[in-house]
């Protein structure tokens, strides 16, 4: 299953906004981390409430999981952020030309507001990259989220 390049790379400005040092990972090597995918699954399909410190964890995959955390702690972690990604993801859609989620909370994604904050700040990076492109003049084409992209999280 072939991810969009393009797509990639403006995950790549997900992980950016809610992650100050250069230590951190991108949103594309977390997503790729090594995870527990049945807990994905249940976690989206039960729809559990998910709460996570989502600077922590990209300093976590970033250094190999070996700082913080026992490697079964990262999987379940990295699994836990697949979910949330999964849940917000699920709500984006394209609107003149830029994303937008239709949950205004995390609340209503049964997220922590500390998650669903960092995703949406890391989307209106995304929309700003857009913006930033369209302003040199440059065209973007700018990927739906598909489920095959959303199915990818699972895996």
């Amino acid at each position: 299953m072939k991810i969009s390049t393009t797509f990639i790379a403006l995950l790549y400005v997900i992980m950016m906004a809610a992650c100050s040092a250069k230590e951190d990972a991108s949103m594309e090597e977390v997503v790729k981390f090594e995870s527990d995918s049945e807990l994905t699954k249940k976690l989206v399909e039960n729809g559990e409430y998910i709460d996570l410190d989502v600077k922590a964890l990209a300093f976590e995959v970033a250094n190999g999981g070996t700082t913080q955390s026992t490697p079964e702690e990262l999987k379940k972690n990295v699994a836990m952020m697949k979910a949330a990604i999964h849940r917000f993801y699920s709500k984006v859609e394209i609107i003149d030309g830029h994303y937008v989620v239709r949950a205004e909370s995390g609340k209503e994604l049964n997220v922590s507001e500390r998650v669903y904050e960092a995703l949406s700040d890391n989307l209106n990076e995304m929309n700003t990259f857009i913006d930033n492109v369209k302003a040199k003049g440059e065209e973007i084409k700018i990927p739906e989220i598909t489920s095959d992209y959303l199915n990818s999280l699972l895996e």
